[in-house]
């Protein structure tokens, strides 16, 4: 950190200027001393109900309360000072209720509010910027020299920068291709925009406002690095000035001063795919197919200027042409538009449609010059700027508004708004015409649009923008991080870029590694003009095609993330997309850093951005895991990654939950299955997840439902409780929960209830609840050789693991049908049923689930089943197996091979396996010659026939002198289980069996 001090210098630029030394103030630089005496305010200082007021000279100065972050300092030649309308200023800062006390110390008077204090010397114009703990943020300096103010008038604002100290500020825009900044000049491109604010690490942030929005302040960096110079066109300056010690700070003061982002449509989080040159209605249904073909999630076709007319209006003259279409429809692509627009959004893919902010019919031109609604045509830079619409104008937006209800009825979605650079606020008005055509026909749905540029403000009407017409390079893709990083600094927090270049072909390399990036883009669409390779992922190859698909998979996974994020974003400025330095304010190496980021405040993205696959990844201070790995690894260090194709260098936090949606085609669907809980231990952690029906403004209405989660890491515990009343088909109901603990990955399932919690340690100590467990619960257990084996469990009534007691174990295999990833198919049939039923049985029930297209492997059951008997009380004297179909299979032939594991066996529907019994293990010979066995069979089962349960029985009654049973059911067909488990003998005949010389857990 360092020190910065401010000098103002006001100058009426004129012809024949004629100085009189006697009206100048000396401009210098004051060391701020000694201490602060209180004074009288003199005569030129006035005590309203806004602030102070301060004559000096020919100008008047006024310091004033804005809100809670931020103070304002307003200069006039030419009358009294007060905040000049803007719309880069939300309507609650003028409100005149912010409390504020006049001070006065060391010769200077000034106001204090919750923000700071500003304070200046009445009689030499010095001030200077406190924040609320008194610390000096802006030195005291001269403000400047006086002069008549003329119509060429401007005022330049001087800050000093403290001598051997870089100069360089954050959130100007994306003027340069860095995050540090020496210089801006204000405006807006294709592609580009400079807003007149940046933030200092100094420990504070400023945004300029001029009288004329469309002039706005910019500033420039002295060459020898000393100063900062803000220049205003015009007689007035105000200067909000918002003390922030931190970029987080910062963000949220600048979303209180200019307005709060809306929530987006959550079909915006999913992949929206571009292009100029839609054909016609079948090229359009046939790529919608491709991408159901090849299982790629899509959320929204964005339409260039063929979806309203045949050819573009770039030759048009400034009078337009004659039945050119405006407001209509190209019916080579919608013939029958309402209707196309349903069916789409029926397979989950809306409509964007490009607008420009001008006029290609001749008549209507003709009635928007006769009524002044169009722009000077001396505006833009562009021979088509001369049609545009000036919509600063209310009636022109009106009118506007009204030509947008019919394509609004049709069901657009959203709007693609561009070339609207010929003015500095083309873009806020634009929006908000469309904002105001859509309150009109529905009310209550949220705007969507996406913008080649913006001012201040635009955030709060709902806005999105993107980088312009780009061209396809590696070159290009390694900076496009940086523009978005300096956007969301500057206040627009949902941003993006044509994936794959507008101009040029990517390889399919370069087009993998660019949507692997756009996944952690707040906005992921990709766009080509309209000579190029559309970006269709199937058009690059198999490989690109697997890579983009996995890439844009990982995107919808991550939307409750994003989404949640995005409900911190409204409520609090900080956006989605983050550098480094946001989070990691005291880190020197990451002052800079811009080719990996974070998403939220855990997410790090770190993508391949140059061909080879090859890249260095800097990991701050803190502990990280790769995304979805249990090995940690440490911060403050500089790994090398070489990523496969469709690998993504993707790190997580150590204290993060991470929640997850399923794998689905469209946002549509959710929640389409559980919701994933990821949590990366090492420190406790919460999240909110943040859930409302995703499309209308009804979350502005407490229409939410938020779901509070912590992890408690000493004691492996996680917790939830809810707020809202939101309860809509899209809520999730169910919860997977995966811990990477660096021992070995654990799961855990559970309904989503109102408030909950499940325990889950490490694995070398992994507790379960204690007393009065009777219901079934889930957990995962890590396997060494086989990957990850799903369990639910059942602990009887009167089990406590503090207790001395130890219980029967049961291990239950299940059929063929209930494989899979959804581990309460374990409880469909059999012993967990019961439990389900409200029936209680003595022992401890152990239930895992086979992966689909798997069979039982005897080795993953064994390891499984020496973790529980280690886990549980466990009595290993009374250790019992149990399956059916599949199960039966795999009950004999564990039984089988290692009789000196269980009491007793139940194989139901099964058959054994006479190889296994043929090559037993000599040494457990012995053992199976005393296994107890009950096997159960439909005489009718077609699946499975009687004969191999019958031979198994035979043989084992052959080899050895005890007990083998089988019980036929004459009438039963595969189903033999359902009467097997209503008999309760069966349980009584299992506890009747115990093992002998059987080692027990201490």
């Amino acid at each position: 950190m360092h020190s910065q001090s401010m000098s103002i210098n006001l100058i009426a630029n004129q012809t024949h200027l004629k100085f009189r030394a006697a009206k100048f103030l000396n401009l210098c630089l004051l060391v701020i001393t000694g201490t602060w005496n209180a004074i009288s305010a003199p005569e030129n200082v006035e005590k309203n109900a806004d602030g102070l007021l301060i004559h000096l000279g020919q100008a008047q100065v006024q310091l004033a309360p804005v809100n809670t972050s931020a103070l304002r300092l307003s200069v006039a030649l030419d009358g009294q000072p007060k905040a000049a309308p803007s719309v880069f200023l939300a309507d609650t800062n003028s409100n005149g209720s912010m409390a504020w006390q006049e001070i006065k110390a060391d010769g200077m008077v000034g106001i204090r509010t919750a923000a700071g204090e500003l304070l200046m010397n009445p009689i030499n114009g010095q001030w200077a910027l406190k924040n609320a703990e008194g610390k000096v943020l802006i030195p005291r300096h001269a403000i400047g020299n006086f002069i008549s103010p003329t119509e060429s008038s401007s005022i330049s604002l001087t800050l000093g920068w403290k001598k051997h100290q870089p100069l360089y500020v954050y959130g100007c825009g994306n003027g340069v291709n860095a995050l540090q900044q020496s210089h801006a000049t204000t405006g807006v491109g294709n592609g580009v925009a400079v807003i007149p604010y940046y933030w200092s690490d100094a420990g504070y942030a400023v945004l300029a406002v001029t009288t004329n929005d469309n002039r706005p302040a910019h500033w420039l960096g002295a060459a020898n690095g000393k100063s900062v110079t803000w220049i205003f066109a015009g007689t007035t300056a105000d200067l909000y000035l918002m003390p922030a010690a931190t970029l987080k700070d910062a963000a949220k003061g600048y979303a209180q001063l200019t307005g709060r982002t809306p929530v987006p449509p959550r079909w915006t989080f999913g992949y929206l795919q571009s292009r100029w040159g839609w054909a016609n209605r079948d090229y359009i249904e046939y790529t919608l197919a491709q991408f159901l073909k090849y299982k790629i999630p899509v959320d929204a076709f964005i339409y260039d200027f063929e979806w309203y007319t045949v050819k573009p209006d770039y030759a048009l003259s400034p009078r337009g042409a004659s039945g050119f279409s405006d407001f209509g429809w190209n019916t080579n692509l919608f013939p029958n538009a309402a209707e196309q627009i349903k069916n789409y959004q029926a397979q989950g893919v809306h409509f964007v449609g490009i607008r420009k902010p001008r006029m290609g019919n001749a008549n209507t031109l003709a009635m928007i010059r006769q009524k002044h609604w169009d722009l000077p045509h001396d505006t833009g830079k562009e021979k088509f700027q001369s049609r545009d619409l000036n919509f600063a104008n209310p009636e022109l937006r009106d009118w506007y508004a009204s030509q947008m209800t019919g394509l609004l009825e049709a069901g657009i979605d959203g709007w693609w708004d561009d070339e609207g650079e010929a003015t500095f606020t083309t873009y806020y008005y634009w929006n908000l015409a469309e904002k105001e055509a859509l309150a009109d026909y529905k009310p209550d749905m949220r705007l969507w649009t996406l913008n080649r540029a913006f001012s201040p403000g635009l955030q709060r009407l709902g806005a999105a923008a993107w980088t312009g017409d780009i061209r396809s390079s590696w070159t290009v893709l390694s900076n496009t991080p940086t523009s978005l990083l300096n956007w969301s600094l500057a206040g627009l927090p949902y941003e993006t870029c044509d994936i794959g270049g507008f101009v040029g072909n990517p390889s399919p390399e370069m087009l993998s590694r660019w949507m692997e990036a756009g996944a952690f883009f707040p906005v992921m669409r990709s766009h080509s003009e309209f000579e190029e390779t559309p970006r269709f992922p199937w058009l690059y190859g198999p490989d690109a095609l697997k890579a983009i698909r996995k890439a844009i998979q990982l995107r919808y996974r991550l939307i409750p993330y994003y989404y949640s994020v995005a409900h911190e974003t409204f409520e609090s400025g900080v956006p989605l997309m983050r550098p480094l330095l946001m989070e990691f304010p005291d880190d020197p190496k990451v002052t800079n850093l811009s080719d990996e980021w974070l998403m939220g405040s855990s997410l790090l993205a770190a993508p391949v951005l140059q061909p080879g696959g090859g890249r260095t990844v800097y990991l701050p201070d803190d502990r990280w895991y790769a995304f979805e790995s249990n090995v940690p690894l440490k911060g403050k260090q500089t790994i090398k990654v070489n990523a496969g194709l469709d690998e993504i260098p993707l790190y997580v936090r150590s204290g993060t939950i991470l929640p997850l949606g399923p794998a689905i085609q469209h946002t549509s669907q959710l929640p389409g299955g559980p919701l994933e809980l990821e949590i990366y231990p090492g420190k406790d952690a919460a999240f909110t997840l943040v859930q409302d029906d995703g499309e209308t403004t009804g979350y502005l209405k407490g229409q939410v439902l938020s779901t509070i989660f912590r992890w408690n890491d000493k004691a492996g515990q996680l917790s939830w409780t809810t707020e809202g009343n939101y309860s809509g088909n899209d809520v999730f109901k169910n919860l997977h929960v995966i811990i990477f603990d660096p021992h070995g990955k654990l799961e855990a399932n559970s309904m989503l209830t109102p408030t909950g919690s499940l325990t889950v340690h490490s694995m070398n100590q992994m507790a379960l609840p204690t007393a009065k467990t009777v219901h079934a619960d889930t957990l995962q257990w890590v396997v060494a050789n086989s990957g990850v084996m799903k369990f639910e469990y059942y602990l009887p009534k009167g089990y406590d693991a503090r207790d001395s007691k130890r219980w029967p174990l049961m291990l239950f295999l299940h059929g063929a049908g209930e494989r899979g990833d959804d581990v309460g198919q374990v409880a469909k049939h059999g012993p967990l049923k019961l439990i389900n039923e409200g029936q209680d049985l003595p022992f401890i029930i152990v239930a895992p689930q086979c992966p689909s297209g798997q069979l039982w492997k005897s080795d993953s059951l064994l390891q499984l089943l020496d973790h529980v008997t280690k886990t549980f009380k466990v009595d290993q004297s009374r250790v019992y197996l149990v399956g059916l179909s599949m199960g039966g299979y795999a009950a004999w032939n564990l039984g089988l091979c290692y009789p000196e594991k269980f009491a007793a066996v139940v194989p139901i529907s099964g058959g054994g396996d006479l190889l296994d019994i043929i090559l037993v293990n000599p040494e457990h010979a012995n053992a199976l010659k005393t296994l107890p066995v009950w096997a159960f069979h439909g005489a009718k089962d077609p699946v499975v026939p009687l004969n191999e349960s019958q031979r198994t029985v035979d043989f084992l009654r052959a080899y050895g002198d005890h007990e083998v049973k089988l019980t036929i059911y004459p009438e039963a067909k595969h189903d033999a289980w359902t009467q097997t488990f209503d008999n309760p003998e069966v349980f009584t005949w299992l506890l009747q069996h115990e093992r002998t010389n059987t080692l027990t857990n201490p």
